[in-house]
């Protein structure tokens, strides 16, 4: 199923507030987004269309099976994105965190499955020096660290 950015951005701030408050309304979903209730009802309808959320006028709005996990791989890719960018390149929290919603969206599951790996093997087997990227590959391909 093809999620627009958009879409997938009101997924993830509905999983983040039924994470947060443990309920989904309108105007708080109005709020985090910085659009109109109006907007949302329609952003609303569509994802019903797709099967990802249920919605009844004046009451409450909840995820599916299929909105809770879809919603879910979004907000892990935002977090493994940000994560990359603070604990590997430096980045300021605040720049990751903008640079980690606008990459989420388009950034290959290859890529993201790499970086995941990256950030396993630097958790795994601390190392330093020229030979770094050499030890990270074979990390990669027998899933331990090389002196292992």
């Amino acid at each position: 199923m093809s999620l627009s950015v958009r879409e997938q951005e009101y997924l993830e701030a509905m999983y983040f507030l039924l994470r947060e408050k443990g309920i989904i309304r309108v105007r708080d979903l109005a709020q985090k987004l910085g659009v109109r209730p109006a907007s949302v009802v329609d952003a609303l309808e569509r994802l019903e269309e797709k099967g990802l959320v249920t919605y009844r006028k004046r009451e409450g709005i909840s995820l599916t099976e299929n909105g809770i996990r879809t919603a879910s791989e979004i907000a892990e890719r935002h977090e493994l994105l940000k994560r990359f960018f603070v604990e590997v390149l430096g980045v300021p929290e605040d720049v990751a965190e903008q640079d980690a919603c606008y990459l989420e969206h388009e950034v290959h599951p290859q890529t993201l499955d790499r970086i995941f790996l990256f950030l396993k093997f630097i958790s795994m087997c601390p190392r330093e020096g020229p030979d770094l990227l050499e030890q990270f590959k074979y990390f990669a391909k027998y899933e331990k660290c090389p002196s292992d």
